[in-house]
């Protein structure tokens, strides 16, 4: 087994809940009940069979390149509500599927694990598909947010009998703008409905997570009415926070726009209330005291921008003029707030949807952040500056330590359970685990708090620089690195004879699709070489400083647009440009006619006397570059 998929394996397992460390073994059918009270009795294929009252007929079946998930004989049942079946082979891939029905909740949760364990990348089309147990006569899918275009992507299905008792069943396939978004077949008059991922490319190693739901309820209006406040979060509330970002067919589902989306004005304070009443005013609190996960904060009123209300766990969150938000609960919070007739009112906590407070002098649209932000699964987000002086990523290649002054960016990826995707502020991107359990950072007002690294979502350092056209490194990890090969030499074995080639004058080295570890190297003047790479370390100089080996397999592609040419060549060309300033203009005109002969070997040198004091060698130059180029 490879480190990467090592590392792939644990991160995924970990992140679940209920990691089959104690299950205990269920035959099928396994009948549990969900929050409000409907049944879900899960197959040996870990479809439903009816549901309550003939719901189904045989409902979310899943079925890879137009395989169903075979019979199991038995299941796993994890925390008494949660049933996984697998892994098993299916399109050359191990495929997983895990159940959970909450115990306070209306609904089914299902997800799908597809772990390519081959050496070789593996596209498959994942479908699901439910006989229903009478025929559609209510078919209404979900709208996305008007104005952000965001939203679940989720359908309703009745057999609009009001008189009978099958249950209408609410489908949520996935998110509006998210890596993959399925097709959906179904039509009115019919009993099966089937929603589809195309291709899901599961690279070499890897693992993907599709997550999706059902929720049986009374009637259509029932079901709609669930569809339209149905939030990702009912999905993940029993996950590991850093689990919520990591499923193909979701977007991220913490939303933290620059933009406030509670009602403000620019000289009153807005109070909603739960019930929707809207009351204007002045609120009098000077300060706000609140439990956040860092610790107690006491905000002084003039530093907060909105309040909006309380979650299911008694949480508010808190935005202020920093650009910062806190998730937090505010114990005993009362709001005393100035009416203009003169009266004062003061509202508990618990019956306030939001404050907006009055809009500052000269405010903009959105926060101007000023500093380092990092924002977390959790919701909240923090501007100051990290602590640490560096940080180690475990990668496929070995541990890296970067200092945090050269990073740009860091934020977890969708595709891979628990990696970062690392911006160099040279605009090098590599991929790995975050050794640190907790990164240290320094809030706006001072405070020194120690953040969990598997609560980062996207850790902003720093703009990273623009690449440019310099030389860079392309793993087949997807890693990206502006940099150069720093060997002597690399040696290619050729059906005749074993090259050694100076890799400064190398302008392209990729890898042969479809052949055994063979590459094909461009050199300076186009000449090509094609064979195996002998070496069997590649160091790889980036140009941000860092220095290290990775193993020849794992290189992708190399290129260098001005490659250094050979010393005899390189004199040539110096002495040619050194000529375009000569005295006598037919020396010079032979000098450009040379270059341009010589062709794109002549680029590099040529860039850099671009910009000569000699008002015609510059135009030379100019040309010479707008032909050969």
């Amino acid at each position: 087994m490879t480190l990467g998929r090592s590392l792939l394996m644990l991160s995924a397992l970990a992140l679940l809940a209920g990691d089959p460390t104690d299950p205990i073994s269920v035959t099928f059918p396994f009948k549990l009940t969900d929050g409000h009270g409907y049944r879900w009795d899960i197959g040996p294929n870990g479809g439903i069979g009816d549901g309550s009252n003939d719901a189904y007929d045989g409902g979310v079946i899943l079925r890879l390149n137009g395989v169903s998930f075979p019979n199991q004989t038995t299941g796993r049942l994890v925390g008494g509500r949660e049933v996984i079946l697998g892994p098993v082979e299916m399109a050359s891939i191990q495929v997983t599927r895990r159940i959970f029905i909450p115990e306070k909740e209306g609904y089914a949760r299902f997800i799908e694990e597809l772990e390519n364990t081959t050496e070789r990348t593996v596209r498959v089309q994942l479908s699901v598909i439910s006989q229903l147990g009478g025929r559609i006569g209510t078919l209404q899918t979900s709208q996305p947010n008007e104005s952000e275009g965001t939203g679940i992507i989720a359908f309703v299905t009745d057999d609009g009998d009001p008189s009978g008792s099958d249950p209408a069943i609410l489908h949520v396939l996935g998110a509006r703008g998210g890596p993959l978004t399925p097709t959906i077949e179904g039509r009115l008059g019919e009993r099966v409905i089937r929603y589809t991922f195309e291709e899901i490319v599961i690279p070499s190693n890897r693992k993907v997570l599709f997550i999706h739901a059902e929720a049986q309820r009374k009637s259509a209006a029932e079901a709609i009415a669930e569809m339209e406040r149905f939030e990702f979060h009912d999905l993940v509330a029993d996950l590991k926070p850093a689990a919520a970002v990591d499923f193909l067919n979701f977007r991220v589902p913490y939303h933290l726009p620059h933009d406030v989306d509670v009602p403000r004005e620019a000289d009153r304070d807005v109070l909603t209330l739960r019930d929707g009443d809207a009351i204007y005013g002045e609120a009098q609190n000077p300060i706000y005291s609140a439990l956040t996960d860092f610790g107690p904060r006491e905000i002084p009123g003039e530093h907060l921008v909105a309040i909006v209300g309380n979650d299911r766990l008694g949480r508010s969150r808190l935005y202020l003029k920093s650009g910062e938000v806190y998730r937090a609960r505010m114990p005993d919070f009362v709001l005393e707030f100035h009416l203009p007739s003169g009266h004062s009112l003061e509202i508990p906590g618990d019956r306030i949807a939001s404050v907006g407070f009055r809009k500052r002098e000269g405010e903009t649209r959105g926060f101007e952040l000023t500093g380092q932000v990092a924002t977390l699964l959790s919701g909240d987000r923090l501007v100051g500056a990290i602590l640490d002086e560096h940080l180690s990523l475990r990668t496929m290649y070995g541990k890296i330590v970067l200092p945090t002054a050269r990073i740009a960016r860091l934020q977890r990826t969708r595709e891979d359970p628990g990696f970062y995707r690392v911006v160099l502020r040279d605009g090098s991107v590599l991929r790995g685990l975050l050794e640190e359990e907790t990164v240290g950072f320094r809030a706006s007002d001072g405070r020194e708090v120690s953040i969990r690294s598997d609560l980062i979502f996207d850790l902003c350092l720093a703009d990273s620089e623009l690449r440019g056209d310099g030389p860079r490194v392309v793993l087949v990890t997807g890693d990206d690195f502006v940099g150069r090969i720093a060997d002597a030499a690399i040696t290619i074995e050729t059906p005749f004879a074993r090259i050694e080639l100076i890799p400064s004058q190398i302008r392209r080295l990729e890898a042969i699709e479809g052949s055994h570890g063979e590459f094909r190297a461009v050199l300076w003047d186009e000449t090509t070489v094609s064979g195996e790479i002998r070496n069997e370390k590649i160091s790889i100089q980036l140009r941000a400083g860092e220095k290290f080996s990775i193993q020849a397999p794992l290189l992708s592609e190399v290129t260098n647009p001005y490659p250094e040419l050979p010393d005899p060549i390189r004199t040539r060309v110096e002495h040619l440009i050194s000529e375009l300033g000569a005295p006598d203009f037919e020396r010079r005109e032979a000098a450009e006619r040379d270059l341009i002969q010589l062709g794109r070997p002549a680029i590099g040198l040529l860039l850099g006397v671009s910009d000569s004091g000699d008002p015609e060698v510059r135009q030379r130059v100019q040309r010479i570059l707008e032909v050969i180029s």
